[in-house]
């Protein structure tokens, strides 16, 4: 298999291996899956946070699947809905489409999916937007637009769900007493400004532990 690492009769046990020892396990290919069911009927995944990364394609009972196993996912929307996806529906047919980075099946099967840069663009705001609009870069429409998020889910995606990913929702991903009280302070609302503007949103000002680390110097002081 494409970056395995190891010889395909051998998935099994390392995979197997790494359950038993608690150690979570990343696969970026849909078609690793099946690898993960059968592991989970040899030492149950429920719980252990393994991951499904990229979200290139899944059908209805692929995600059922992943639901069930308790896995969490990671998207290539850059990929996968920007740059490829008018292939892929070509290659599928366009009845097939919604199986093309079902964000919005995936989301409401409730399976914690975290947005994701993987390559340039490398701003985060590019996945949000495309995870909201759907826009493929060499056509005029969308990709799946069944399948978009609305932008609270979106930003729920790009920072809640990133937090859960790395097994640090306890503090991080959402403002809340006792937790880091790390922000940005932005220069458009991504809730209410055009739906094509959110791709290109910067911070104003950058806040970590407390204190400004980054500040364009466009807010006043009275304002901050």
């Amino acid at each position: 298999n494409y970056d395995s690492g190891i010889p395909e009769s051998g998935i099994v046990d390392y995979l197997a291996a790494a359950a038993r020892n608690n150690i979570r396990a990343n696969a970026i290919w849909m078609d690793f899956l099946e690898y993960f069911e059968a592991i989970d009927k040899i030492s149950p995944l429920s719980g252990k946070r393994w991951v499904m990364g990229h979200l290139d394609r899944a059908t209805e009972d692929q995600i059922q699947s992943m639901s069930d196993l308790g896995l969490a996912m990671t998207s290539h929307t850059n990929r996968y809905i920007y740059k490829h996806g008018h292939i892929v529906r070509d290659q599928i047919g366009k009845t097939r489409e919604n199986e093309i980075a079902p964000l919005k099946s995936v989301v409401e099967a409730g399976i914690p999916i975290a947005l994701a840069t993987d390559n340039v663009p490398t701003t985060l705001w590019y996945p949000i937007w495309q995870a909201i609009t759907r826009y493929n870069m060499f056509i005029d429409g969308q990709i799946a637009p069944d399948q978009a998020l609305s932008r609270q889910q979106a930003l729920n995606c790009a920072t809640r769900n990133g937090a859960y990913l790395s097994g640090e929702e306890d503090f991080k991903g959402t403002l809340e007493p006792h937790k880091l009280a790390d922000l940005i302070i932005l220069d458009k609302d991504p809730l209410t400004c055009p739906e094509n503007e959110i791709k290109d949103i910067t911070a104003e000002m950058t806040i970590v532990g407390g204190k400004i680390v980054y500040d364009s110097g466009s807010i006043s002081k009275d304002q901050s």
